[in-house]
């Protein structure tokens, strides 16, 4: 069991926040198969990309300013 954070691409800088949602995808299947019994926490600055991931978050907090944008931690109790 550990803690895993990740900070994928927001996509807002570069302009591909559309293509994104297939990394997300991926993102999240890895991490429920490779990291049973692990907790996650996702950076993210849309909602939407973080629930691509298909990962059980626990109830967020409010999102807070960085860097011009708005972002969230989306987080995890241990995953099955």
């Amino acid at each position: 069991s550990g803690l895993v954070m990740v900070n994928p691409p927001y996509g807002t800088r570069l302009g591909e926040k559309d293509t994104l949602g297939p990394l997300y995808q991926s993102l999240g299947q890895t991490l429920l198969r490779r990291f049973k019994g692990w907790r996650v926490g996702l950076i993210a600055s849309d909602p939407a990309l973080a629930q691509a991931t298909g990962l059980p978050f626990l109830p967020g907090g409010p999102p807070v300013p960085h860097g011009g944008l708005r972002i969230s931690l989306y987080r995890t109790g241990p995953l099955g």
